[in-house]
Parts: structure tokens; sequence; C-alpha cells
């Protein structure tokens, strides 16, 4: 399955978004809504152009938050933020210069927060593809690791070289 354009990625959110609203002006997730998920739809994040990589960022940040402050998270938002970590914090981004440690602990501190609740996705979208897809994005070993414990959690390499969670 081809990647989807930037311009497809903003849409697949976009309907996402109103096939949530149901008449009644509540919310419905269901089979509606779920057809657009961007990784059921071929999305692999790490394979994203920078263009196509902003509009997902964009597009994801419209289902996470809807109307009355409902938070909607899902494999697409746990994918999209440990994808993001890993371009910031891998050794060889040098996106933080020495003199920033501070930052750069708070924004590792940050992702694994967001990550605490992630666990390992179903292998429901069935392609050979997508199981590539979550194998890539699930292990690498970058900045951050997949962990399974007594709890599944992400944490950060540099943490567990450590010995500390």
């Amino acid at each position: 399955m081809p990647q989807p354009t930037a311009a497809e990625i903003e849409k697949l959110c976009d309907d996402w978004c109103a096939a949530s609203i149901n008449p009644q002006g509540g919310m419905t997730i269901g089979a509606n809504t779920e057809k657009f998920r961007l990784l059921a739809n071929g999305v692999v994040f790490h394979e994203l152009s920078h263009e196509q990589l902003c509009a997902a960022i964009i597009g994801l940040s419209k289902v996470l938050l809807r109307p009355g402050l409902n938070t909607i998270v899902d494999q697409d938002h746990f994918a999209l933020w440990s994808w993001c970590g890993e371009l910031l914090l891998r050794p060889s981004s040098q996106m933080f210069p020495v003199a920033q440690w501070g930052i750069q602990s708070l924004y590792q501190t940050a992702i694994h927060a967001a990550l605490a609740n992630c666990h390992k996705p179903r292998a429901t979208f069935g392609t050979v593809s997508s199981k590539r897809t979550q194998n890539c994005l699930f292990r690498r070993r970058s900045a951050l690791n997949y962990a399974v414990g007594k709890n599944v959690f992400y944490s950060l390499d540099h943490q567990e070289a450590r010995g500390s969670r």
C-alpha cells in the first residue's frame, strides 16, 4: 500500500472528526470512525516526508481533543509520539546542544509520560507491510525502546542503561 500524501493524511483526520460527531451533538466512536485511522490506512510514520509528518501531527492533534474537552488517544497517537521522540532524542539528531541538557531531559520525561499507557498494538491491520511497520516502530532501540514488564510501557534507552525507569 503506498504512503498517503499530506493532503490524504489531513483528510483522513478530518473525516475521523466528522464521523465521530453524532446528530445529537455528542460523540460516537466505532466502525464509522475507525476506518479513518492512520495506521489502518497504511501510514508508516518513519517513512513520512516532512510535509506528511506535519500533516499527521496537525491532523492527530485535531483528533486528540474533541468538543466538550473529550480526549481521544489511539495507537496512531502513540506511534506518532514515539517516532517524534525518536527523531528529536536519538543521539544523531543533535537537536539539543550540551548546554541544553535540562531541556532535553524535560522533553525525555514528557515523551516517557505521554507513552506511559501505551501498549503493543493488536495485529489487526493484517498486512505484511503493517507488521513490518509495527516491528520497526515498536522495536527501535535508538531513542525509545519498547519494554515489557509487569506493566507495559515505553522507556528511554538511556534511563534503562542507568537502571531506572
